[in-house]
């Protein structure tokens, strides 16, 4: 957890200083509904929470319509009376197809903050989505993310996978 919380802050600490040489560093929050898909041993399931996120991001371009964006989101989800509190780290490639309007993809990396028995703490996703700018600071943006790595511990739950897969829909404000 230590380690967690030190990558984290290095991590912000970057952000600050590369915000000095760039204007598209900024702040995003919204709404994401996580489900978790369980398959094997003769069952088949799926379960959701609703939830916030809220987080910071940092654009670098790689040319005039693509660049890519680190983010670091703290992520909490809400089921049956339980919190489910994760930090996700998504590493989006964006493509500004018009004026506003981008598409989104990449990898993210969820690193749940509190241990659940036979739960591995570690996750890998694939995202993706779309942005809409409503102003030079201001804009919208919807994505999905699909759970490609196997979520149970094959010791505690053997013959069976489960996955999350997350959607989320937020604002994100860029200092200028």
């Amino acid at each position: 957890m230590k380690n967690l919380l030190s990558f984290v802050a290095i991590f912000l600490l970057g952000l600050g200083v590369i915000k000095a040489q760039d204007k598209s560093f900024g702040v995003s929050f919204g709404y994401q509904y996580v489900g978790a898909v369980v398959d094997g041993g003769g069952f088949s399931g799926f379960d959701g929470a609703s939830g916030y996120y809220v987080g910071v991001f940092k654009n670098f371009y790689v040319v005039k319509k693509l660049s890519f964006q680190p983010e670091v989101l703290f992520s909490q989800a809400f089921s049956n009376g339980e919190k489910i509190n994760q930090i996700m780290l998504p590493i989006m490639l964006k493509y500004e197809m018009t004026q506003g309007f981008s598409v989104q993809g990449g990898p993210l990396v969820g690193i749940a903050i509190e241990s659940v028995e036979g739960v591995k703490s570690f996750g890998i996703a694939f995202v993706i989505g779309a942005a809409y700018d409503f102003t030079e600071s201001m804009f919208l943006s919807v994505r999905y993310a699909f759970g490609v790595s196997n979520q149970l511990e094959d010791q505690v739950f053997p013959g069976i996978t489960g996955r999350y897969n997350y959607i989320q829909a937020g604002l994100a404000y860029r200092f200028l």
